[in-house]
This record gives C-alpha cells, structure tokens and sequence, in this order.
C-alpha cells in the first residue's frame, strides 16, 4: 500500500535489490518495477510491482523515506 497524498506529506517510496542477504549492497531501482496501482481506500493506493530475474536468488525491499 502507498500514501495516496505521499508527495504532500513528503514520502518517497522506492523499491532495492540485493543477491546475496550475507554480503552486498542493495541497489535502488527506484519506482520502474511499478506496473499498476488502483485506489483501496480514502487514504492508500495498492500499488503493484513486478521484477523480472534470472538470478537464483534476489531479495526486495521497500524503503519509504519522508523529507
């Protein structure tokens, strides 16, 4: 779920990638996973995201930052 007023409450929502959980560093790929996202409610967007890999193991992450 997303803030639907997230700009003015300033959030930032942005999905990172990592190979390996014992070592590495995530990798912010920002919001270009997002492929749609409907209204839930007054207050919250469902957003989903898809990520394509060939990897035998990836792991996401969602990071919220605010301002």
């Amino acid at each position: 779920n997303r803030r639907n007023d997230a700009a003015a409450r300033g959030l930032t929502y942005s999905l990172e990638q990592l190979g390996d959980l014992s070592s590495g560093t995530w990798s912010n790929i920002g919001t270009s996973a997002e492929t749609g996202h409907a209204a839930k409610n007054a207050e919250f967007d469902s957003v989903t995201n898809r990520i394509s890999t060939t990897d035998q193991e990836k792991f996401i992450r969602l990071k919220i930052d605010s301002d």
